[in-house]
């Protein structure tokens, strides 16, 4: 087994996770002189116990050694303390070891990993050191390890020098973007499309997506990244620092191997078969799909055209549906969009539901959810329940009244039974989740099994409002997106229901809107509004 050597410090990153001790557990046969450890602070009881479990391992440290701790006073969350606590590390460290705690590491990886931080310490070819493979035994190359133009970070090492650049980074996105340089890649050319949208969320954001910034400066520095050709970590499971987590996500739960010594590669250069097979893996897409057109634009012209060459109407009732409880009506603001509904399509029926509507139906169709309905504490929780049930009993599509149509919805609303709109991408990412399925655009036939199991989830399962940290969060967990996204991933009429892209039906995030407030709109902004059918603003009146 490579050696180890203990001047080389660790940090070990917690949130939390029952998993530490397995990861504690390698830390200390190697015994390193200085140790931190980076904890976040439990959001609620269940957490709390582990909270304490995590914090007390400082005192099974039996070896000679400093020990480090930052202990966050707040919930940081996933983004903000990881952020925070790497650099905490690299302003006392040059040089180290990073580990989570669900990153459980085989013994050689610690050898591994201070050979070759000592070998490029000064070296600015090379930026970031994987402890993690994900070629699934595929061997790339002559040597222990190959050149990487991604940073895979389920346990790694890496230097100050990279680091404090990841922080002052001004990103330039813009200016990156317009010397496409992406497209000039070979491993990252056919994924473009997706690295460019992550890379312009980063753009504005400091604390968030710390992983694709960090990616991004390697990669406008022109650094590479050290990858092993036998992976050196087992990530216990993905994403488990949301309420639901991904447990079936392809780089969860790989085997980690041990290496007894290091042949370094006779070439400094990236291995792009490597770098392109893993991203297959990890997007779940194959070779030919990589190169198929994401063109909304066309889309959107495929649609309209079926529709009028085959003369096809939609299976869904042609009942537009829209929601707002008060009985003095909703602001001009949210008036002037709704009549955005009528306007582009007049074969629909519009129906307007305000709270006395709503209590008749309720007595009329479901009395018997009526004292669970009541039950909910907060007003949102009813406004997102009785949706459901309105869909499930009439058919149409339910939208929110700040969502604006842009052109007629009939076109993508035929051949389908049940289709559920999706959030933009920025948004899932935000939260760690590939995709939001959301609840403000809806449409189905009556009495869908779908919409079944939504009105099962929302009124007949047990809500435990301590499992979340904020009204926000309990809101999206209980009756919003997070839920109609687990209920839609568990679902066994995932088949039966239709995903909308964000792109035809909630083109914009929340930077975009933000523009279109300031009248700051781009032409970015101006193309998305332009291959969509409906806008949705996420005005997000409910939080208040």
């Amino acid at each position: 087994m490579i050696i180890y050597d203990p001047k080389i410090a660790i940090l070990l990153i917690a949130f939390n996770r029952s998993n530490i001790k397995q990861v504690f557990d390698r830390i200390k046969v190697v015994k390193p002189r200085r140790l931190y450890i980076a904890v976040d602070e439990s959001t609620n009881d269940t957490q709390c116990k582990i909270c304490k479990e995590t914090t007390s391992i400082v005192s099974h440290i039996d070896w000679e050694c400093q020990v480090f701790k930052l202990y966050q006073e707040k919930n940081q969350g996933y983004d903000k303390h990881c952020f925070h606590s790497i650099s905490w590390f690299f302003e006392q460290e040059p040089e180290g070891i990073i580990l989570e705690d669900d990153c459980v590491p085989s013994l050689s990886f610690f050898g591994y990993c201070t050979t070759l931080l000592k070998k490029f310490r000064n070296d600015e070819r090379i930026g970031h050191i994987s402890g993690s493979n994900y070629q699934f035994g595929k061997n790339r190359g002559d040597g222990t390890y190959y050149y990487s133009n991604l940073t895979h970070v389920s346990g790694w090492a890496g230097w100050r020098r990279v680091w404090q650049e990841h922080c002052l980074n001004e990103n330039k996105y813009d200016l990156f973007n317009q010397l496409d340089y992406l497209s000039n890649l070979p491993s990252h050319a056919p994924f473009q499309y997706r690295w460019n949208r992550l890379f312009n969320i980063v753009n504005h954001s400091n604390e968030h997506f710390w992983e694709v910034k960090y990616a991004y400066t390697n990669l406008i520095n022109n650094r590479l990244s050290i990858i092993p050709n036998k992976n050196l970590i087992t990530k216990i499971a993905y994403y488990d620092k949301m309420p639901h987590a991904i447990k079936n996500h392809p780089f969860t739960n790989i085997k980690n191997e041990e290496i007894d010594h290091i042949v370094h590669p006779s070439f400094i250069c990236p291995d792009i078969e490597a770098d392109l097979y893993s991203q297959t893996k990890e997007y779940n897409t194959s070779f030919e799909e990589l190169y198929m057109p994401k063109e909304y634009f066309y889309l959107k012209e495929h649609f309209v055209t079926a529709i009028r060459n085959n003369h096809i109407h939609p299976k869904i009732p042609q009942i537009i549906h829209q929601i707002y409880e008060d009985l003095a009506g909703p602001p001009p603001s949210l008036v002037e969009i709704s009549q955005s509904w009528k306007e582009l399509n007049p074969d629909w029926e519009y129906r307007f539901w305000n709270k006395n509507d709503i209590e008749t139906f309720l007595k009329t169709y479901y009395p018997e959810f009526i004292p669970a309905y009541n039950a909910f504490p907060h007003n949102v929780q009813r406004w997102d329940a009785i949706r459901y049930l309105i869909l499930y009993k009439f058919g149409g599509l339910y939208v929110d009244m700040d969502y604006e149509c842009t052109e007629n919805i009939t076109p993508i609303l035929c051949n389908t039974e049940c289709a559920m709109g999706l959030e933009p991408e920025a948004h899932a990412f935000r939260i760690h989740v590939p995709y939001i399925v959301g609840n403000a655009f809806m449409a189905t036939v009556p009495e869908h099994p779908y919409f079944k199991e939504l009105i099962d989830t929302v009124f007949c399962t047990e809500k435990n409002s301590n499992m979340y940290s904020d009204l926000c969060e309990l809101i999206l967990n209980t009756t919003g997106p997070c839920m109609t996204t687990q209920v839609y991933k568990n679902s066994n009429y995932q088949k039966r229901v239709t995903l909308i892209p964000a792109e035809l039906i909630a083109p914009l995030t929340y930077t975009d809107i933000k523009t279109i407030i300031n009248n700051e709109t781009t032409k970015n902004v101006e193309s998305k509004i332009e291959k969509s059918f409906a806008i949705h603003y996420f005005f997000g009146s409910w939080l208040n």
